[in-house]
């Protein structure tokens, strides 16, 4: 017997944090920022003369992008623009990756050029 699946309480995660005294929210990625971290992570990659992956480029900016999509100004909701985001220093966005991806359960593992070939080549298969 199949039962209903019950999305109405789930809790979405948030983490209030404050940067030169403004208050901001990180929050949970949604589906549609993972896929467009997931997407412009498959745009990256270069493929060697065998077919595999040999180089993946702009995982940093990927990276800021994500935050960007998860970060919100606490006093009004408003997402807060990525130069901002990108004006932050670096131990400062790499923690909010971490803590977002956590939270949003995305598993590094997933992020591999090669797991990520995989992804791509069952895409085709399925197109």
């Amino acid at each position: 017997m199949n039962s209903s699946i019950d999305y109405d309480n789930i809790t979405e995660w948030v983490q209030p944090f404050t940067i030169r005294e403004t208050n901001y929210e990180a929050r949970e990625a949604s589906g549609g920022a993972v896929s467009r971290y997931k997407d412009s992570l498959l745009r990256g990659i270069t493929m060697g003369p065998e077919g595999k992956p040999v180089k993946s480029e702009g995982v940093q900016s990927q990276e800021l992008d994500l935050v960007a999509s998860c970060v919100f100004y606490k006093e009004d909701g408003k997402k807060v623009p990525r130069d901002i985001v990108s004006s932050w220093p670096f131990r400062v966005t790499e923690d909010l990756v971490t803590r977002i991806k956590e939270n949003s359960e995305m598993n590094d593992d997933d992020d591999t050029a090669e797991s990520l070939q995989k992804e791509r080549e069952m895409l085709k298969r399925m197109e």
